[in-house]
């Protein structure tokens, strides 16, 4: 797979976890797709050998953890967070 193809995958990625991110806010289950998808993304990443990448998302990872029965306490951050390496991501491409 060529660097380029590589790129659009990761955007394509990042794209639907900040999706699925923003319908999962107090909803377990979507909370939990969200989080298992964080998780398929940054194997792939390593899998790829993008260590960096695949350290920035587990910094999203490390902070989302989905309760049953209870407000996510941290959305924001965890939202905040998957949306700047999205934003980041697009400018680096772009270059």
């Amino acid at each position: 797979m060529t660097e380029k193809n590589l790129q659009h995958e990761f955007l394509k990625d990042l794209e639907e976890l900040c999706e699925l991110h923003d319908r999962a806010t107090c909803d377990y289950e979507k909370c939990r797709k969200f989080n298992g998808r964080l998780a398929e993304v940054i194997e792939k990443l390593e899998d790829f050998g993008n260590y960096k990448a695949a350290d920035r998302m587990m910094d999203v990872l490390i902070n989302c953890s989905p309760k049953a029965g209870s407000n996510c306490e941290k959305t924001s951050l965890v939202g905040e967070k998957i949306k700047g390496i999205t934003k980041r991501a697009h400018e680096e491409f772009e270059k």
